[in-house]
C-alpha cells in the first residue's frame, strides 16, 4: 500500500528525508509534535508492530511511520546536544563534559 501510494504520487507530494520518502503533509504534521508526543507515537507504533496482528501492508506502513519518527526524534536530540554544547562553550571553544561532572542536578 505505501509503495503503491509512493509510485502513484507525483514528486510534489513526497519529499525525501534522509533517504526516506515521507509525504510532505505528514512531515509538517510530525514536525509540529512535541518530542514527548512523537516518542509516545513511536512507542504505540512499536507496540502495534510487536503485536503481529496487522496485515503485511499495514505493518509496512506502520514500520515506515516508525522510521520517520525515529529520524525526527534523533534529529531533535542532535539539535538539543548542539544547543547544550553552545551553552557550555567556554573561551577555548565547546567543551563536552559528562553529565555526572557537569554539576547539574536531575
Amino acid at each position: 500500500m505505501a509503495r503503491k501510494k509512493l509510485q502513484e504520487a507525483g514528486p510534489e507530494e513526497f519529499s525525501p528525508v534522509r533517504d526516506h520518502a515521507v509525504p510532505v503533509g505528514k512531515q509538517a504534521e510530525l514536525g509540529a509534535l512535541s518530542y514527548e508526543a512523537a516518542l509516545s507515537m513511536l512507542e504505540a507504533t512499536v507496540t502495534r508492530l510487536e503485536n503481529g496482528s496487522m496485515p503485511l501492508e499495514e505493518s509496512l506502513d506502520a514500520f515506515d511511520e516508525g522510521i520517520g519518527l525515529v529520524r525526527l526524534l534523533t534529529g531533535r536530540l542532535d539539535a538539543m546536544e548542539q544547543r547544550m554544547l553552545v551553552l557550555l562553550e567556554g573561551k577555548d571553544g565547546p567543551k563536552a563534559v559528562p553529565y555526572e561532572d557537569s554539576g547539574l542536578k536531575a
